[in-house]
């Protein structure tokens, strides 16, 4: 009996562990561009691509008022953190949808830590985006959370019959996943690539959006 409890607290354990490392991966970069990156000192921002749903299991809704609120903040936060080291310029971006991206976001997730030949034209030729620098920085969010719950409640797991209950999808965890791009502008491609998923930061709580940007931030901000 011993054995079968201790079996089913490592399995329980295992599935946290894997959990939580499930959202780093490591930073991608094109050929060369980590030693180019420390040597940049202009920046184009791009208005960051913001997108916050509620979420029951049943249905889903956009959240209007939130994502304007996420956009602003995660706009403001960039450019205070990076104007620190960074000339830095700004342009819109015309298209503000996530799914427009997700077929470049795909791209990028597939492929190796070595980024070769991943084009941005989908961002510069269809969007007309206008980039006075050579490098421009561009952040897409995509924020998740049950309207039913508040900011990271938790459901604790049952214990019947000696059996431990784990319910790894916990349907009331918020989700957040913010994406770092840097595109070179004269080539048209994408140079460097990073990703946050988490759970750890909510979408509704203003504070958590700050953090979570400064957070993957961090590998532009100390070059």
């Amino acid at each position: 009996m011993k054995n079968k409890i201790l079996k089913q607290r490592v399995i329980y354990l295992s599935s946290i562990l894997l959990f939580v490392l499930s959202g780093f991966i490591p930073e991608k970069h094109a050929p060369g561009f980590k030693e180019t990156k420390k040597r940049i000192d202009t920046l184009t921002i791009i208005n960051p691509v913001v997108q916050v749903v509620a979420d029951n299991n049943r249905t889903r809704s956009l959240e209007s008022d939130l994502t304007q609120i996420d956009t602003r903040l995660i706009d403001s936060i960039t450019n205070r953190l990076l104007s620190k080291k960074y000339v830095l310029e700004k342009t819109l971006t015309p298209i503000t949808d996530i799914e427009f991206y997700s077929e470049l976001l795909q791209q990028l997730e597939n492929s190796p830590s070595s980024l070769v030949n991943v084009s941005s034209r989908l961002i510069f030729d269809k969007q007309k985006t206008l980039c006075k620098s050579k490098y421009a920085l561009l952040l897409i969010y995509n924020g998740q959370f049950h309207p039913d719950f508040p900011p990271h409640y938790k459901l604790n797991s049952a214990v019947l019959s000696s059996t431990i209950v784990i319910t790894p999808n916990n349907p009331t965890k918020s989700i957040s996943e913010l994406r770092i791009l840097i595109i070179d502008t004269e080539v048209e491609q994408i140079v460097y690539y990073d990703k946050l998923n988490t759970s750890k930061y909510d979408a509704r709580i203003q504070s958590e959006v700050v953090q979570m940007t400064k957070d993957l931030l961090k590998n532009i901000y100390y070059k």
